[in-house]
Order: structure tokens, then sequence, then C-alpha cells
């Protein structure tokens, strides 16, 4: 099996050939400091925390990594395409927020540098990481309020309509 067909999650399984992947110009940096600015490329999901009255919340407080801010649902449930919800996975429920916060922003980085999109993210993770695909959560806008995003070091305020979708760039 060739380095390329092994990069996506339906070549694991055996479903489908993988898409090509384009090449990369580097270019060399002549400043240090922008040398040092250029490693950071990686973004990872946005981090969240909002307050959450629910029928069923566990958490009033969860503290989420966002995959899809308008999240229609599963084909076949009843509310399916008549909302949209927030999507992601909670991590309110780990132990170690941290590590799993890195590791989830590791996948979702590599599945960008391939140009996947959220469905093949969420694949990736649960096959990488299935310990954490069980903490997935579908949160009602309508439950949702003092919605706050990790910016950096800080908790900056942040409506439900300035949330950005993943879209795998």
């Amino acid at each position: 099996m060739k380095l390329r067909e092994m990069l996506t999650t339906d070549s694991l399984s055996g479903n489908e050939i993988p898409k090509p992947l384009g090449s990369v110009i580097r270019r060399p940096l002549k400043d240090k400091k922008k040398r040092k600015k250029s490693k950071q490329l990686e973004e990872g999901l946005q981090y969240i925390k909002f307050s959450y009255n629910g029928k069923n919340a566990t958490i009033k407080r969860p503290r989420v990594k966002l995959l899809d801010p308008y999240y229609p649902g599963r084909p076949g449930q009843k509310t399916y395409g008549l909302r949209e919800d927030l999507l992601g996975w909670s991590l309110s429920h780990v132990l170690n927020r941290r590590a799993a916060s890195r590791a989830i922003d590791e996948i979702t980085d590599f599945a960008r540098i391939l140009s996947a999109d959220s469905q093949e993210a969420y694949k990736r993770i649960k096959y990488f990481y299935p310990e954490q695909s069980k903490f997935i959560r579908r949160y009602i806008r309508d439950h949702i309020s003092n919605l706050k995003q990790k910016d950096g070091m800080l908790w900056k305020k942040i409506s439900l309509n300035e949330l950005d979708k993943y879209t795998g760039d």
C-alpha cells in the first residue's frame, strides 16, 4: 500500500481510493522571528464554553471542541434538518483535558492538511482516539447562553453566529 493510500480512514476499511495530495512549495525564510511564527500554523478546533440548560444536560457549563456549529442531525432522526445544533466533543467528561485537546487538535490538523471535511475528521478521531469518540455531544442552540471562545490564554465573549464551521482548509 502506498503512503498516499494510507492517509484516509476510508483506505483503512478498503472502501474508497483516496485523493492524491498536492505538493507544497516552501520558500526559505530570512528572519528568525518569521520562522518561529510559521511553525504555529496549527489551528485546531475552536475551544468554547457556555451555559447549557437543556432537558438532559449532565453538565451545566460544558467545555467543548467544536466540530460543526450548524449540525442538522443524522438522517432518519425526527428533527433532521429542522434545526441547527452545535456538534462537538465534550472535554468536561475527560480527566485530562489538555492531553485530550492536544490529541484532537493533532488529528484534525492533519485532516485539514488532507483537505478533509468534518465527517472525515470525525472518522479520524473515532479511529485514532476511540476513547474520546464516545463524548461527542449535540447541543441545541436555543438552550445555550454565555458563550465564550478561547483566544490564546483568555476567554472572550462571542455570539452563536460568529462561530466558524470546520471547512478542512
